[in-house]
């Protein structure tokens, strides 16, 4: 949301804003000895990738945007990457993300077509 030199003013999920100050840290030796530290902001990164190199990945949490989908499948893959339907938060979705390959829709109505007749 905004920030300067000395904080970080963030936005959570909830949509609370939270005010991020810097820290300090250190690094010490076997002995108790300073060799390092650093100031920074104690944040988490985070990060974003594609769906197709999410392909066998699980997640906690997906924030997903299926406006612009283009593959039959990508969909599918996206969304099954979650753990539980709670992590999941869309962005963006339409009755023309959802793409059906036509070898799919075709094995399907095969399917169907014979436990009909076999009733």
């Amino acid at each position: 949301m905004d920030f300067d030199k000395e904080q970080l003013t963030i936005e959570k999920q909830n949509g609370r804003d939270v005010t991020v100050e810097k820290s300090n840290f250190s690094l010490q030796d076997a002995d108790g000895k300073v060799i390092a530290t650093a100031i920074q902001f104690p944040v988490r990164l985070s990060y974003a990738t594609t769906i197709h190199k999410s392909q066998g990945a699980t997640y906690e949490q997906l924030w997903c945007d299926l406006s612009s989908l283009w593959e039959p499948g990508q969909a599918y893959v996206a969304l099954s990457r979650l753990r539980e339907e709670s992590g999941l938060f869309l962005l963006r979705w339409g009755h023309s993300s959802i793409k059906v390959d036509r070898q799919v829709i075709d094995f399907d109505s095969h399917l169907q077509n014979e436990s009909v007749l076999r009733i």
